[in-house]
């Protein structure tokens, strides 16, 4: 009677006083001999069963306020937990070992934010399906590696700005650190050693001892330049002590050409494209040219980068240097296509493929695999970074990059629930868009070339401006699904009502679950299979080559925008606390704000899409 009353409570108050009372029923059952305690017994045990043990549903407040008790404490948790992780990552890589406080500050950050969701959900989702949606992230990068060269290369062929720039001194002038002569020998002689052992067939025929080296993460390499003469801006940086990066010290070397190197394409060459000393001047094509260079200007036989020159100290010397420099155009497509889309639709995948499984049974499973598909590539991406970043560049990302990822993670998985759980039309431009949105702007302010009228500053705040309300948005739209019942799909799991989580390459519709958009549970229930038959028939039967285009056509839009997908839930009334929930139709659910069980019902006859959508 205690359990029943408090069932039918309209003030419940959660999930522990449920238990208590669960508690004070059975010392009741136990002191009493007579047999009321059977009356109650199956209650009990549905009790039991709903609530008993650690995997209960997080219950939210009636109403779904955007802020709540619950929701404020994961969110403290959440940034203690990161800054404990930051402050034990930098103390180890402080005082024990470097690597394993930069591992620590790599994959502790998603470790935490997966941790978290996943006990808020850890009623509705497993931990195989978060682990194999994870890793299944991160193997698709491997496609989006072979994509991505070759969208760089039409980028900066189409959008990037080719520019030239004479720099001119005195022969005796230059810089602090080395003279137009000295330069000039270095550039050729390193042309001259190139093309030596390009054309060397033998080791032994050449050695490259004398030849000019660069030294980069530790590493030091011989400099090879190619047959069209173009060389890495490192070069200049080894040999000139000038660097071109955007946070460098003003310098003495060419100041017009360390300015428009500020926005030189990221791994793009430089070329010297010709080369004057007083009245001669020598054009570069190519590496031979660039090997003959100096010799045309000063006719000395070159064997070593130190031989003296022959230079008039009334001469003035002028190199022309070419290469590429970003656009406002080139940051947008790079910004918007290449990371944004490009990554968003990487997610977009690893979580679509599980949408119509009958293994995702509860919208916050899929909100959990959301995150975990966009804690994956945060993960491998942020372990490229910081392995050559550093220290620094692990902290930064740990506050901006990381939770970008997962905040876009979370919208995907949670308007895939739209689609699956509310029956909204959402395909899948629709659902990319606003995460591509969010990324793309987040990149773009990260991206601007160094001449855009926008500060440093101002940039850094832009993009945490950005992350905070994609956040903030994030969860506006997590709002309508909290008022879907909970399914325990452990539960469901255990009683074998529902496949187990497997890998993409394990299960026979690998390649075809993107191309569902209806869910067979519901369509094998409804009967909804058997009005397809006629339209498969009548499409085999079609004889007329034009009507078998046409009708390609038009199953390929609707495979780009579906029509619109039926309910795998019902609007009902909770009988514990007279909200307003959706109840699942085909596994019992849980009302998501007194714990109360509905029962599964399975219609006959699937509700049209528009009354879905308005329900």
């Amino acid at each position: 009677r205690a359990v029943a009353a408090t069932r039918s409570s309209a003030a419940f108050r959660g999930l522990p006083q449920l238990r208590r009372t669960f508690a004070s029923e059975k010392d009741m059952s136990d002191d009493d001999s007579s047999g009321s305690s059977d009356d109650t017994s199956d209650e009990a045990e549905e009790v039991r069963r709903c609530c008993g043990g650690p995997m209960v549903p997080a219950l939210v407040p009636k109403g779904n306020p955007f802020w709540h008790l619950a929701c404020c404490s994961r969110t403290c948790g959440l940034f203690v937990a990161y800054w404990c992780l930051m402050f034990c990552g930098l103390r180890i890589a402080r005082d024990v070992s470097p690597l394993g406080g930069l591992v620590l500050l790599t994959l502790g950050p998603t470790a935490i934010i997966i941790m978290i969701f996943f006990r808020r959900y850890i009623f509705s989702s497993t931990a195989r399906q978060v682990i194999i949606t994870f890793f299944e992230a991160i193997a698709w990068m491997i496609p989006l590696m072979l994509v991505i060269g070759r969208i760089d290369t039409w980028n900066a062929a189409l959008t990037a700005s080719f520019v030239e720039v004479p720099c001119t001194w005195p022969s005796a002038g230059g810089s602090e650190s080395i003279t137009p002569q000295e330069l000039l020998r270095v550039l050729s002689f390193t042309a001259d050693c190139s093309a030596h052992a390009a054309n060397s067939t033998d080791d032994s025929d050449w050695d490259s001892t004398g030849c000019p080296k660069v030294v980069r993460n530790n590493i030091t390499s011989d400099v090879v330049i190619p047959e069209d003469g173009s060389f890495p801006p490192l070069l200049l940086e080894e040999i000139a002590n000038v660097s071109f990066d955007a946070d460098a010290p003003e310098t003495d070397f060419c100041p017009g050409l360390v300015a428009a190197t500020r926005d030189l394409l990221e791994g793009d060459p430089m070329r010297v494209t010709s080369i004057g000393s007083g009245e001669a001047r020598v054009d570069i094509a190519s590496r031979d040219d660039l090997a003959r260079s100096y010799n045309d200007l000063c006719p000395v036989r070159i064997t070593t980068p130190t031989d003296a020159g022959c230079w008039s100290p009334h001469r003035n010397v002028t190199v022309t240097f070419a290469f590429r420099k970003e656009t406002l155009a080139h940051a947008f497509v790079e910004a918007y296509f290449r990371a944004g889309f490009l990554e968003e639709l990487l997610k977009y995948g690893a979580v679509r493929r599980i949408l119509f499984k009958d293994r995702v049974a509860d919208c916050g499973g899929l909100i959990v695999y959301g995150l975990a598909a966009g804690a994956g590539f945060a993960t491998a991406e942020n372990f490229e970074y910081t392995m050559m970043g550093g220290l620094e560049v692990a902290v930064t990302r740990m506050y901006l990059s990381i939770p970008l990822h997962c905040c876009t993670g979370l919208i995907i998985g949670i308007l895939l629930g739209y689609r699956k759980f509310l029956g909204k039309k959402m395909y899948c431009l629709a659902v990319l868009m606003v995460p591509v949105l969010i990324h793309g702007t987040y990149d773009f302010l990260l991206m601007l070339p160094t001449s855009a009228p926008v500060s440093e500053e101002l940039r850094v705040c832009g993009a945490i401006f950005i992350v905070l309300a994609g956040f903030v948005l994030c969860r506006f739209v997590w709002l309508p699904l909290d008022s879907v019942c909970v399914v325990n799909v452990r539960e469901m799991e255990r009683q074998g009502r529902i496949s187990r989580p497997r890998f993409c390459c394990c299960e026979c519709d690998c390649c075809t679950a993107w191309l569902v958009h209806q869910d067979p549970l519901v369509r094998s229930r409804t009967g909804l299979d058997s009005e397809a038959q006629p339209h498969s028939a009548e499409r085999s039967s079609t004889s007329s080559s034009l009507q078998a285009v046409a009708q390609t056509t038009v199953e390929t839009l609707r495979a780009i925008v579906p029509r619109q997908p039926q309910c795998q839930t019902r609007p009902v009334t909770c009988p514990g606390c007279d909200a307003n929930v959706r109840a699942h139709r085909l596994y019992p659910s849980y009302c998501p704000h007194c714990g109360e069980e509905m029962p599964s019902r399975v219609l006959q006859k699937a509700p049209s899409s528009r009354a879905c959508a308005s329900a």
